[in-house]
């Protein structure tokens, strides 16, 4: 009884800190592998800033402040913490929630610098009470002329990941990033397959013996062998077969993993370096 207990005690031990993790989405975002959403101008770029605290507000914040650090250090600014936390609350334009985040903008001017960020996207996953946060910037090279991108995201795949599944089971789940399913369903699609071969062959080498033996007894073995081995090959068979409809009706139930939206054709106004204004066309495939 004793061992019960103990078993169960580690078992809890190491499965606290799982169940204890908490995190914003169930898939990470593209761009924490550098996965970057498409840019419709060159006025900006994207930076991957984290931050952590007791809190996802202070998480946040702490990340825009790293941020905010490395652009005064860039430009040679020393700023007291203090300073930056003064710039930071009165140059914010638009707010964010303990919950969920919205665009949200920086627009200000120190020491004859000019400085322009917006947040786009966020990733947090909390861990033994604390937020490790990672936000997504647009950072403008230009402050002057910037022109930030509204990034959207969407998690259907539409068809093509439904091809993919038709063609090669569990492909469509690796299109839509959930790529621990897709290689289950991939491995169970070919265990089921060389099942299928290897019992199907089987079946047949045992039939054939049995059509060329002469003795009744040892014919007989191999019609029975033969027939079990039929009997594994249906198995296998119903087995693929369903592994191959799980797979068609997940691809199509599930969600993926967040992917950007793209945009065919974009207009946005454009000011030259001389004075010159006008009208910028972008096309992002």
């Amino acid at each position: 009884m004793r061992k019960h207990y103990l078993l169960i005690l580690i078992g809890t031990f190491f499965l606290l800190p799982i169940f204890s993790q908490q995190q914003s989405e169930r898939y990470k975002p593209a761009w924490m592998n550098g996965d970057m959403p498409p840019k419709s101008n060159n006025s900006y770029e994207f930076r991957v800033m984290t931050g952590e605290g007791k809190t996802l507000h202070e998480a946040r914040y702490n990340a825009t402040m790293t941020l905010f650090n490395d652009l005064m250090r860039e430009k040679g600014v020393s700023v007291s913490s203090v300073q930056r936390e003064k710039v930071l609350a009165r140059e914010s334009i638009e707010g964010y929630s303990e919950t969920s985040i919205h665009d949200y903008n920086y627009t200000f001017e120190y020491d004859k610098h000019k400085f322009s960020f917006k947040a786009v996207d966020e990733y947090w996953e909390q861990r033994r009470g604390i937020y490790h946060c990672f936000m997504l910037y647009e950072v403008a090279l230009m402050p002057d002329k910037v022109h930030f991108d509204a990034i959207e995201y969407t998690t259907s795949y539409g068809s093509s990941a439904l091809f993919r599944s038709l063609v090669v089971p569990g492909w469509g789940q690796m299109y839509k990033r959930q790529r621990a399913k897709g290689i289950a369903v991939l491995a169970c699609a070919v265990v089921g397959a060389g099942g299928v071969v290897v019992s199907q062959n089987q079946y047949t080498s045992y039939r054939n013996k049995a059509k060329e033996e002469f003795n009744t007894d040892v014919r007989k073995t191999y019609q029975n062998k033969s027939t079990s081995w039929g009997n594994v090959r249906n198995g296998f068979i119903v087995g693929a077969a369903a592994v191959y409809v799980y797979n068609i009706i997940d691809v199509l139930a599930s969600k993926g993993a967040k992917r950007y939206k793209k945009k065919d054709l974009s207009f946005f106004p454009f000011v030259g370096t001389s004075e010159s204004y006008g009208i910028t066309m972008a096309l992002i495939i």
